[in-house]
């Protein structure tokens, strides 16, 4: 049995990559006061944007979503380039788009934090909460009347539109 853990552990550790180090050090830096955070970045990257820049946005983050709680791995283009997706001590998820400068100590030199997720997974988890809140609910009707009031205002012709 324990083998086995060792082999996972080895496998898993093996499959950690500069991108996922460097991910989850930036996940780090998401605090009330980032500190350290410009060791990350390549030097080119503060010549479009300025430190005080990122540092604001990190300190944002923190105050609207509080700690990174997990970070996880959503797609890699490369060795350089991946997708993850940032979880927040509120439950909100968030996911950020890493670009590293090749080389033996990877730094970013590209960054997109998108707009957050919300705490839901999926449309199915939207709709059950949707049906928890009193009176009734219906999603797709009220999407469609929504329709419905757009094209009565558009006026004649919307459809050729």
């Amino acid at each position: 049995m324990n083998k086995c853990l060792l082999a996972l552990w080895l496998l898993a550790a093996a499959q950690d990559t500069s991108l996922d180090k460097v991910a989850r050090a930036l996940a780090g830096k998401i605090a009330s006061r980032p500190e350290g955070f410009e060791d990350l970045f390549h030097q080119s990257f503060f010549r479009h944007v300025p430190a005080a820049r990122i540092e604001a946005i990190l300190r944002q983050l923190h105050s609207q979503n509080g700690k990174v709680a997990s970070v996880a791995p959503h797609s890699r283009d490369s060795e350089t380039s991946g997708v993850f997706m940032f979880s927040f001590e509120n439950g909100s998820r968030q996911r950020v788009t890493l670009i590293l400068a090749a080389g033996d100590h990877p730094k970013i030199i590209g960054l997109w934090f998108a707009p957050s997720g919300g705490t839901h997974g999926s449309l199915g988890e939207v709709l059950a909460d949707l049906k928890k809140l009193p009176g009734a609910v219906d999603a797709l009707r009220d999407c469609r009347q929504l329709q419905v009031a757009e094209r009565l205002a558009a006026g004649p012709g919307w459809e050729r539109a």
